[in-house]
């Protein structure tokens, strides 16, 4: 008899004296780690119409998922998978109410219609 493991698994579920023959190393996602915490990502919403959403990675997990924050709303979402998720290719357009109370400095008033 070879090595022997006791197994705890994500469950919570213990499993003692696991053959080392019955055990294969935990394949990580070949994108694991492709975003880092902080970078501007777009989230696919649906992939028949081709909706992308602008968010920003919150968390990054051993398993190759993804924690985000949607730009829009605020809303977060635990466990995104590296497939539905790719680097931000426009920048969000902010509504006028922003641009007049927070970009007022970079143009003037009346070039903003």
């Amino acid at each position: 008899s070879g090595e022997v493991y006791d197994i705890t698994y994500t469950d919570g579920t213990v499993e003692q004296h696991v053959e080392a023959s019955d055990l294969r190393p935990k394949k990580v996602p070949v994108d694991a780690g492709r975003w880092p915490t902080g970078a501007d990502v777009e989230r696919l919403l649906d992939d028949v119409s081709d909706i992308w959403l602008g968010a920003v990675i919150d968390a990054v997990h051993a398993d190759g998922t993804y924690d985000i924050t949607y730009v829009d709303d605020g809303t977060m979402e635990k466990h995104v998978e590296c497939s539905e998720i790719r680097r931000r290719r426009q920048p969000l357009d902010p509504p006028p109410e922003v641009w007049s109370s927070s970009c007022s400095f970079l143009c003037e008033p009346n070039s903003l219609v």
